[in-house]
């Protein structure tokens, strides 16, 4: 910088020499009056008088036009090699590297200062907002604490509602629930009702719903009975198709469910489920066959599991299937259904069918028991009228006596 100053200066110099040495110019000249005038004046062509000798006229005349002069000085002035303080300053490689760097300095400056002032104005908004996030939830509580304070005023429970049922009646599962009306709608246990319902082993409650605003509705299942598994003593458990106990005693008969055996001394208790114990292998074998059966339980006469390694059953038509092992016993199912369809098309019921574990069948075939002809007798020969007998002798009646004598009287 301090060189590019010193140039400059030496320039400036230079040229206020050069001024005051150049002679002053005349105010006449030839007969021709010249005046000081505006610097665009002074290149307007000159007038000669016209005395004027030809020659000078000529030499005027031939004179190139004002803007041809002045191109051509500016051409002349581009070609002449510009003054050291007129040539653009060429600072060295450490000056330009040295700006460079004070540039990004100042970006990076600027860019702390913006963030510096925007990290203040958010500093300054935040208990603002913490203001009004803390009024809205403020207003949010009130308006909660209303509604809540309205639902205890307005709802009230005035019917008490069951649906799902149908062995049992609606006043049996209300007051198994011991619900009841007049109390607010949001103020009844419904767990507790639920509990009580399930406690008898027939019901379930899936759910009790409230009904704003008076009612309350009970939604229940009934469990169907569907086996009676038969154990020591003459017991049953009868339980429904997903092996839940449903009652445990004595049943003289067992029409309308599927018998089961092969269960020997094995209890249950009710309200429990048959395969809670998954290391007991009849249960858990008996489950499987009743989920594979499915819709088609009604050809079933009974289930017998006294030998796991090999199951058997009975259908009503008085065939006799015979499973093997529980070794995928559903899949045997499917078998046992297609083979009892061929035997039913070929009218062979009463037969015995062997389902493979390959899913092919061997059926028995009834043979029926052969019966002796009866035997050919002789016709009895004929035999001779009996002989004529006289009829016996007439005989005096009994007790008859002989009338008394009569005597003389004395």
């Amino acid at each position: 910088m301090a060189e590019a100053k010193r140039l400059r200066a030496l320039a400036e110099a230079s040229r206020a020499e050069k001024s005051s040495k150049a002679p002053a110019p005349s105010k006449e000249e030839d007969g021709l009056i010249t005046a000081d005038l505006h610097p665009a004046a002074k290149e307007r062509p000159l007038v000669l008088p016209e005395d004027a000798p030809e020659t000078e006229k000529k030499d005027t005349a031939e004179a190139p036009a004002p803007e041809g002069k002045r191109a051509e000085e500016k051409a002349k002035a581009e070609r002449k090699p510009k003054e050291p303080h007129e040539r653009p300053l060429k600072l060295p490689a450490d000056n330009v590297t040295d700006i460079r760097i004070a540039k990004k300095r100042r970006k990076k400056k600027t860019y702390v200062m913006h963030k510096t002032a925007k990290r203040e104005a958010d500093h300054e908004a935040a208990p603002r907002k913490k203001h009004v996030a803390a009024f809205i939830a403020l207003g949010l509580l009130l308006a909660a604490a209303g509604a809540l304070i309205a639902l205890y005023l307005v709802a009230e429970v005035e019917t008490i509602t069951v649906s799902g049922n149908s062995r049992f009646t609606e006043t049996e599962i209300v007051n198994l629930s011991g619900l009841y009306t007049g109390k607010n709608l949001y103020l009844y246990e419904l767990g507790e009702a639920k509990a009580r319902i399930e406690s008898n082993p027939y019901l379930e409650c899936p759910a009790i719903h409230r009904v704003f605003p008076h009612e309350l509705n009970i939604e229940v299942t009934e469990r169907e009975e569907f086996l009676a598994i038969a154990s020591t003593g003459g017991m049953y458990t009868v339980t429904d198709r997903n092996g839940f106990v449903l009652d445990v005693s004595r049943r003289s008969s067992t029409e309308g469910l599927i018998p089961v055996y092969g269960f020997g001394s094995m209890g249950f208790a009710t309200g429990t489920s048959i395969i809670s114990d998954r290391t007991k292998l009849r249960p858990y074998t008996l489950m499987q066959i009743v989920e594979a059966v499915g819709e088609r339980s009604g050809s079933i006469a009974s289930i017998d599991l006294s030998n796991t390694a090999s199951v058997r059953i009975i259908t009503k038509d008085g065939t006799t299937v015979m499973l093997g092992d529980s070794v995928d016993v559903a899949e045997k199912i499917g078998y046992m259904f297609n083979a009892l369809a061929k035997a039913d098309a070929a009218g062979l019921s009463g037969a015995v069918i062997y389902i493979n574990s390959n899913g092919t069948a061997d059926i028995s075939h009834p043979t029926p028991a052969p019966t002796a002809e009866p035997a050919v007798t002789d016709e009895p020969d004929d035999t001779d009228e009996p002989d004529d007998t006289d009829e016996p002798d007439e005989t005096d009646e009994p007790g008859g006596t002989d009338d008394p004598e009569v005597t003389d009287e004395p």
